[in-house]
């Protein structure tokens, strides 16, 4: 309700009572009141308020759930750790990796105050999922075919497997190829807020499309098997 506190009150012949609402003596309602009583409370239902998820710029908080992913990738392990071996599968993992699933965030926002002074609070809840992991294998021969992990590799995050045709001792000054892991991320948004009319909830945009950290690089060696020349003892 909207609350009025003018003047006094103003008796009339044909109407009574009625109540002044500014200095100018126009006269806004009737009152019941029987005697004039100061100050008189003239009072009118206030227009309902709507709500609308568009009311605040989310923009900044999804940044700010964008901001958090910096420095969470994780670390690439392998077997063999240290030296594979071409046409054999080498596994690569990532360990530590900062949101392996899923995280979710909230943040409720005061709307603008209308006229009536009135704020409507809106809460957002942002959910941050991990998507896939995209691996870089450094092959020379622009190979990214990932290759069924063996068993003796164990259980890891995000396991795959490639398996190399060339070694690596003429890819990069240290011998060994440089191994990244793209973590592709989805940050969305879902507002709820009531209003006048209810309560209501509804997606909203993040704007921020396919978001991708990357893991540092791994350097991983990758040989061929020597054969060793054996001598057969003398008689």
């Amino acid at each position: 309700m909207k609350w009025y506190y003018p003047g006094a009150w103003h008796h009339t012949d044909q109407a009574g009572w009625l109540c002044s609402v500014d200095n100018n003596f126009q006269w806004r309602s009737r009152c019941d009141s029987t005697s004039g009583t100061n100050p008189c409370v003239y009072w009118s239902k206030a227009p309902p308020a709507a709500g609308s998820p568009q009311a605040v710029n989310w923009a900044p908080y999804f940044a700010q759930a964008r901001g958090q992913l910096d420095g969470q990738a994780g670390q690439i392990g392998s077997a063999p750790p240290t030296k594979g071996v071409v046409n054999i599968p080498t596994c690569f993992w990532i360990d530590g990796q900062g949101i392996p699933d899923d995280r979710k965030l909230s943040v409720t926002v005061a709307g603008a105050p209308d006229a009536e002074g009135r704020q409507i609070y809106y809460t957002l809840l942002i959910d941050v999922a991990f998507v896939r992991a995209a691996w870089n294998f450094d092959d020379p021969h622009n190979d990214t075919a990932n290759a069924t992990p063996p068993t003796q590799c164990g259980q890891h995050n995000q396991l795959t497997a490639h398996q190399y045709v060339e070694i690596s001792e003429a890819r990069h000054p240290d011998q060994k190829y440089h191994v990244v892991a793209a973590e592709h991320y989805a940050i969305t948004g879902e507002v709820y807020w009531t209003d006048s009319y209810g309560s209501h909830h509804q997606n909203v945009d993040s704007g921020l499309g396919d978001v991708v950290i990357s893991t540092p690089d791994y350097p991983q060696y990758v040989g061929q098997i020597e054969a060793i020349p054996i001598t057969p003892a003398s008689p």
